[in-house]
């Protein structure tokens, strides 16, 4: 009996696991290798995904501020924030994750994120020219928000807000 990995992963990474198990418990280690080996590879490449999914929506958020800098709200940096703290946990729970990789899917990352600004433009019926993005701007950069924004009105205190 052998089974089609190949097919199996495409369907549930967990009957993958059971599958493995099953020939683990029959002692037949070859066909559980091989298993083992699908399942690495795609744990693996869903991480990686992972990882260039998290790096376009920070490239995304760094490119909007850089183009409309009046975005640079504290929502905004907070989002920043978050993006950049999600992806170090990635990295660090996910070892080979390492700066060259990061390189290796940068340019993708940025024409996705570019891709999300452009059709953000044309929705608004705007032009901007897109930058670069170096890794400093994206990773480490500590950014200045707008506070508060433009046409804030500061209640003087907080009966202002109650209606009679």
């Amino acid at each position: 009996m052998k089974t089609d990995w190949e097919d199996l992963i495409t369907v549930s990474d967990f009957l993958v696991m059971l599958e493995i198990k099953k020939y683990l418990d029959a002692g037949n280690y070859a066909e559980a290798k091989k298993g083992m080996d699908i399942l690495v590879d795609f744990e693996i490449k869903t991480e990686q995904y992972d990882l260039l999914a998290m790096l376009e929506q920070l490239m995304y958020e760094v490119l909007e501020a850089k183009i409309f800098p009046q975005k640079r709200t504290v929502k905004w940096w907070i989002r920043v924030r978050d993006w950049r703290d999600k992806i170090e946990i990635h990295r660090s729970d996910n070892p080979y994750l390492e700066d060259d990789f990061v390189q290796s899917i940068w340019d993708e990352a940025y024409q996705r994120a570019v891709e999300y600004v452009e059709g953000g433009l044309r929705f608004f019926k705007r032009t901007a020219v897109i930058p670069n993005l170096e890794w400093e701007e994206v990773f480490t950069k500590e950014y200045k928000f707008r506070y508060p924004p433009k046409n804030f009105n500061h209640p003087k205190s907080t009966r202002d807000h109650v209606k009679s």
